[in-house]
């Protein structure tokens, strides 16, 4: 597992203030923090983008991804440059998107085509600038689902795009596992919480009520290593910074980590 770090996801704590959140990752004990293109390092202002990065730096974390919600093909998305060179600015070679803004049955052959040609021009335009674009699993987007997204990367092809997981709680463990099996090969990075699905409705859970399946999950990624993955912490239950620590203190526990 020597290859794999935590982080803490900055949409986790969107109402607070970007200094907050560089301190609970800090007190957490993580290796560093994916920060949030939506509130807290906007793809509009690249000299704040460098100061939230040197920040984070000087608290001894790192800003492993910016997660840009960048919806390809979306007609109101910035552009790809202004996307890049934020991430860039910010000192992460990683850059989070979304595979447009509907789920595959609602895209017809040229809005599904607008989708994959703008994923390859970001992805092509983020290689010569040194950096990846990974795929976030999502509802309303081409990665709904993992045989939606196994589907879209096929048909991408791209060398420089890879995927997030994260588990999809309207499956069982088996399902999840499953699925985790079959896109192993291009997944990158792993979103980490825990949800219950009762009556309908999904319910955050403190991390350590899903031991069974992250610790599958682990025991995976140890089979199949890659260079650089981190799992981030999100979803906290009730939005509670104790409640983050706690699970910050259940995943370092579970990787073996100080």
């Amino acid at each position: 597992m020597a290859t794999l770090k935590t982080a803490l996801l900055s949409i986790t704590f969107r109402s607070l203030e970007a200094e907050r959140i560089i301190a609970l990752a800090a007190q957490a004990g993580l290796d560093g923090i994916e920060w949030g293109g939506d509130v807290h390092v906007p793809p509009t202002n690249l000299a704040h983008a460098q100061r939230i990065g040197d920040a984070t730096r000087a608290a001894g974390l790192l800003p492993l991804a910016y997660g840009s919600y960048y919806r390809a093909g979306a007609p109101d998305r910035p552009s790809r440059a202004q996307v890049v060179d934020t991430a860039c600015a910010l000192g992460t070679t990683d850059i989070r998107v979304w595979a447009g803004n509907q789920n595959p049955d609602r895209y017809d052959s040229e809005g599904r085509y607008a989708v994959i040609d703008d994923l390859q021009q970001l992805a092509t335009l983020a290689a010569d600038a040194g950096c990846k674009i990974h795929l976030e699993y999502h509802a309303n987007t081409l990665t709904n689902s993992c045989h939606d997204a196994m589907d879209l990367m096929a048909v991408l092809n791209h060398p420089n795009i890879g995927l997030y997981w994260q588990p999809d709680f309207r499956l069982t463990r088996k399902q999840q596992l499953a699925d985790l099996a079959t896109a192993l090969p291009h997944i990158t990075h792993l979103h980490t919480f825990f949800w219950v699905l009762t009556g309908g409705q999904f319910y955050r859970q403190p991390l350590a009520h899903g031991k069974m399946l992250w610790e599958a999950v682990l025991a995976s990624l140890k089979a199949h290593p890659m260079q650089g993955r981190y799992l981030g912490l999100e979803f906290v239950k009730d939005d509670a910074e104790a409640q983050f620590l706690q699970d910050a203190q259940t995943l370092t526990t579970w990787l073996g980590h100080p």
